[in-house]
């Protein structure tokens, strides 16, 4: 009952922020936080609430001792399961997860940066194109 009851506050999170409800999410409620931990293990999460989670968590001790709690019963449960060695040291694997998604998201960020930047470099040609066509400013001349 408590998954769903989480899935169900995770999705009006993603309908509040994927319609423009919330403009730009600095951080997260702790409500927020303990809905998404399921999703964020499992990688449901998408780059903009992975990155607002791992801030959360890297402030919050209590939430991310609520991620380690859950990541480390659902790991203990999927070992026993396939009988792997158990003896996997999951707070590493955690740790290592976390660095792994965080990783993700500076790249994601450093894409949107220089993906801001083409199109203002391209908005900037277009309309010294525009000036130079029109004969506003002969570009051509300068040369």
């Amino acid at each position: 009952m408590t998954g769903l009851i989480a899935q169900k506050k995770n999705k009006a999170f993603r309908s509040m922020t994927g319609k423009g409800f919330i403009k730009k999410r600095t951080e997260l409620s702790h409500y927020e936080a303990d809905s998404m931990v399921n999703d964020f293990i499992e990688n449901r999460l998408n780059i903009e609430e992975t990155k607002l989670y791992i801030e959360h968590i890297s402030k919050c001790r209590e939430c991310y001792e609520d991620l380690e709690l859950v990541y480390m019963i659902g790991n203990t449960l999927r070992y026993l399961d396939e009988e792997e060695d158990a003896s996997a040291d999951l707070q590493k694997m955690l740790k290592t997860d976390i660095q792994k998604k965080a990783s993700k998201v500076k790249i994601y960020d450093i894409h949107m940066k220089l993906y801001k930047y083409i199109i203002l470099a391209v908005v900037i040609i277009v309309i010294i194109m525009l000036l130079d066509f029109t004969g506003v400013l002969p570009v051509t001349r300068l040369i």
